[in-house]
């Protein structure tokens, strides 16, 4: 199955480096690269935690902590 939504996110975050705290991840997302947060909870986060490890990146990390934090 394809994910193009889910990977499109992850590998535009990845590119961003080293976004640790999940206020600074909320003000990327929404301000700057002003995503919908509806549009951001709708994802499949099922495949977005068993992808994030493969990419080894603090922001991704902190896209986890952030969306466990909701």
């Amino acid at each position: 199955m394809l994910f193009f939504k889910e990977n499109a996110l992850l590998d535009t975050l990845y590119k961003i480096r080293s976004v640790t705290s999940r206020k600074d991840l909320q003000e990327l997302l929404f301000d700057d690269l002003r995503l919908e947060e509806e549009a951001i909870m709708q994802l499949d986060w099922n495949v977005i935690q068993s992808l994030v490890p493969l990419y080894h990146s603090t922001t991704l990390n902190t896209l986890l902590r952030w969306r466990d934090a909701k």
